[in-house]
């Protein structure tokens, strides 16, 4: 098959995965600003099958399926759809839900999907009069431009001070207008939940998730407490045929499940690396998206965890990635040259070389497989967060159990759970 893959500049994975199962990939990313750079025209080139174009409209009627990787595009979809053209990515009307998150609380109380209490708050001093007030933690939270301050906890004033103070120099004379959303803490597991979607609904399996640091632990599953949820949520994207990846992120109290975020693209980093790795026929799933002639897809094995692998070094400057075997590497932004896969030059804070995925049968499989990987992978500079595989087990694993969830029980057999087993020798030695 023939697919373009349109993206906004995190999405390189996608490209590469369905390059290395032989489909003709062209792949463009917002490399036009009034003064391009070479880095990011050249982005993505060299790969398998994965052809580098700067204009869609050289190829748009040749490709088969047209691939959105990101937000931002939902009326060129719906568009594009009605033309006749095949299209992976959220309508208009799907991915307000991820951008206007007052209108993410409005649909989930019209389809009774729980969330925690918010309310909306506008300007920064008002804001700061309802901190100074509150006798609780709040979440805050930002709509649509979520780059200029990420989701934060206001666990005093003084530290909502500072970060909105801080904030107040990017939006100056809107600083009094502008619109937070003040989300109440509701106390629970942060759970996840990745998954595909036709004409005929949830693709099954799903990926179970929790993530830390965007980091990602997943389990593919066919029935969790998720299901009530997705099954609620089906109902509205079946009026505006949403097809392609959708995420979840939910507080879960051992009863109900609490959504507080949507994500109607592929999720990053982590999420999607797991995916591209996971996943047995990528190009197949998405004709399936499109074509809606299944529910099911097939996946390699049933653990994985995705592990972030940074360099400060890459700011500024090209670096040479080396790889000791073939091993499920997924390069955040790079090119290759003949056989080497180098990392493009950074801008300040873009410090994500990529993600590295292990995978298993069993969790202790898949944290052992990251493990050795992350071994044979060399980046000037690199860091690798190794105490992430003990903050998974003890911070999300084993607590769920007390909620009666096992996430690594098989075959309804539980699973006793040795965390000195599960974090091998020579990763301890790493910390």
């Amino acid at each position: 098959m023939k697919f373009l893959i349109i993206d906004s500049g995190i999405g390189l994975c996608h490209a590469i995965k369905l390059g290395q199962e032989g489909h003709k990939v062209y792949y463009t990313n917002t490399w036009w600003k009034p003064f391009p750079v070479f880095k990011e025209v050249i982005l993505g080139t060299g790969f398998e099958n994965v052809e580098k174009i700067l204009s869609i409209g050289d190829v748009i009627d040749e490709v088969d399926i047209i691939i959105f990787t990101d937000c931002g595009y939902g009326r060129l979809i719906s568009w594009l759809k009605n033309k006749g053209y095949k299209v992976i990515g959220a309508p208009y009307e799907c991915e307000r839900l991820e951008l206007e998150r007052d209108y993410m609380n409005k649909i989930c109380d019209e389809l009774e999907i729980k969330r925690p209490p918010s309310q909306i708050i506008q300007g920064i001093d008002n804001l700061l009069d309802f901190l100074k007030k509150a006798k609780k933690s709040y979440f805050v939270k930002l709509n649509t431009v979520r780059g200029d301050a990420e989701t934060f906890k206001a666990t005093s004033y003084e530290t909502a001070e500072m970060i909105l103070k801080n904030m107040t120099d990017k939006i100056a004379p809107f600083a009094n207008e502008f619109t937070f959303i003040v989300e109440e803490e509701i106390e629970g597991i942060e759970i996840g939940v990745d998954t595909f979607r036709s004409s005929l609904g949830f693709l099954c399996p799903y990926f179970f998730t929790f993530e830390k640091l965007d980091n990602t632990l997943a389990r593919t599953m066919e029935s969790s407490v998720w299901d009530d949820v997705l099954n609620k949520l089906d109902d509205y994207f079946k009026k505006y045929d949403y097809c392609g990846a959708f995420s979840l992120e939910a507080i879960y109290d051992g009863k109900d499940v609490y959504v507080i975020d949507f994500t109607t693209r592929f999720a990053y980093p982590s999420s999607s690396a797991i995916e591209c790795s996971v996943i047995e026929d990528y190009g197949d799933l998405f004709l399936n998206c499109i074509k809606a002639r299944k529910k099911e897809f097939k996946v390699k094995n049933e653990f994985a965890i995705g592990v972030n692998v940074y360099t400060e070094e890459g700011i500024g400057r090209w670096l040479a990635i080396d790889l000791e075997k073939d091993i499920d590497f997924w390069v955040r932004r790079g090119v290759k040259v003949k056989d080497k896969i180098y990392l493009t030059p950074g801008e300040e804070g873009q410090t994500l070389a990529g993600v590295v995925v292990g995978k298993g049968d069993t969790l202790e499989e898949a944290f052992n497989d990251a493990s050795k990987q992350l071994e044979q992978i060399h980046i000037y500079g690199m860091t690798i967060n190794w105490g992430i595989f003990d903050v998974f087990v003890k911070d999300y694993i084993v607590p769920l159990r007390e909620y009666g969830i096992d996430f690594t029980e098989k075959e309804n057999k539980k699973t006793e759970i040795n965390i000195k087993e599960i974090i091998s020798e020579y990763v301890k030695k790493k910390k």
